[in-house]
């Protein structure tokens, strides 16, 4: 240690090595080394769950944070997203030639019939902007968002009200929970990507896959 009671070894005595000292410092400098390695390690591994716990702001999140991890998602999917031309439009959205105007919503509570008409009033306007006859609708939305998954079991995310002008503009209605278990399901089956995704964009109302959680997250 350098001290021995109130005496420090002087600098020069380090020019002497006794028996085995060379041992030691060698073990200690094999030892830092093996530290280091394992503290860079672990700093890669806190980065990692870091960048997968930011996948549960499709659950937790709203706003800016929201929107932002829904566009990384439908990239990851294999979307060609842009962000919209206006500060109405959210996304949009591209997949071998199939187009949707894309709103994201987060909300404390269920969605609601603005958001449908919401939705087509910018589907109506891209449609005439770019000189096409129609276009897809998505409404994305982490509704309840302040309530853990297991109590959102039992609420209604889509009131039939809403529901109904959304069938008959021939939106597609899905929660980000949702998105994440389409996410999961393309990374786990990479072959059947085209075909999700094709159901996404022909699902009519309220997207019927996922709706349960628990088929891909772990809860204690």
């Amino acid at each position: 240690r350098g001290d021995v009671g109130d005496f420090t070894l002087p600098e020069w005595s380090n020019r002497y090595f006794l028996h085995k000292e060379r041992e030691f410092t060698g073990k200690i400098k094999k030892v830092e080394e093996k530290l280091q390695n394992i503290l860079k390690q672990k700093d890669l591994i806190k980065t990692s769950l870091f960048e997968l716990e930011q996948y549960k702001i499709l659950f937790c999140g709203n706003g800016k944070a929201l929107e932002r991890q829904v566009t990384k998602v439908l990239e990851e999917m294999g979307f060609n997203v842009k962000v919209g031309t206006s500060n109405r439009v959210d996304l949009i959205v591209e997949f071998k030639g199939k187009i949707a105007v894309v709103e994201i919503k987060g909300t404390s509570k269920s969605a609601a019939e603005n958001h449908s008409r919401q939705l087509e009033q910018w589907v109506s306007e891209y449609c005439i902007a770019n000189e096409i006859s129609e276009c897809k609708g998505i409404l994305i939305i982490n509704a309840f968002s302040n309530s853990p998954l297991d109590e959102r079991m039992s609420k209604k995310v889509f009131p039939d009200s809403m529901t109904k002008i959304s069938v008959e503009r021939r939106h597609c209605l899905i929660t980000t929970t949702q998105l994440l278990g389409l996410f999961y399901a393309i990374q786990n089956s990479p072959g059947k990507r085209d075909e999700l995704i094709s159901e996404l964009f022909e699902t009519v109302g309220i997207y019927p896959k996922f709706e349960d959680y628990h088929e891909f997250i772990e809860e204690t």
